[in-house]
């Protein structure tokens, strides 16, 4: 009996595999499009280099915060190619005033016994707003307030060196 004359005898077994090699084959799509690599949503990308490495810490530190002894500023890390290019646009840190309210505020927590994520401070819109520098990584660029026009035009910036090759572009995790 051949392996068409017993699919046909018994269509159900037919069926059965087809639906599973159809599954497979989707679970390998979805797969091969998912990010190279994901972090604990606790986690953050930090640097102490002006962003020419990168390394994971709390994402409730509040930069910039000593690192081996050299000031460690958030890196803002974007990647594509299905996750295999990462890349880092700018850099951000706190201004003194809001890196101190925001410390208070998570020291404050900690005497509750509460954890950092109860802190509200940090979705404030106005300390997001007053209280967020941005940079280009790299000696030579200036820090500039986030929503101010030069801290967009250093994000778009940074974002634009990879404007031919990002039609993948996501948030690095």
């Amino acid at each position: 009996m051949s392996v068409r004359e017993a699919i046909n005898a018994r269509k159900s077994v037919g069926l059965g595999v087809s639906i599973l090699i159809l599954a497979v084959a989707a679970l390998i799509l979805v797969y091969s499009q998912m990010p190279a690599h994901r972090i604990k949503g606790d986690k953050a990308y930090f640097t102490d280099d002006d962003g020419q490495t990168w390394f994971l810490d709390s994402s409730y530190q509040t930069p910039p915060f000593d690192h081996n002894g050299k000031p460690a500023v958030r890196a803002m890390l974007y990647s594509y190619d299905h996750g295999h290019e990462t890349f880092c646009p700018f850099l951000m840190r706190y201004t003194d005033s809001a890196k101190k309210r925001l410390d208070d505020a998570i020291a404050e927590a900690a005497r509750q016994g509460k954890p950092p994520i109860s802190v509200v401070l940090f979705n404030d819109p106005e300390l997001n707003k007053t209280g967020v520098e941005v940079k280009l990584p790299g000696l030579g660029h200036a820090w500039v307030l986030k929503d101010s026009t030069e801290g967009i035009d250093s994000m778009n910036k940074g974002l634009a060196t990879h404007a031919d090759d990002t039609s993948d572009l996501v948030i690095a995790e």
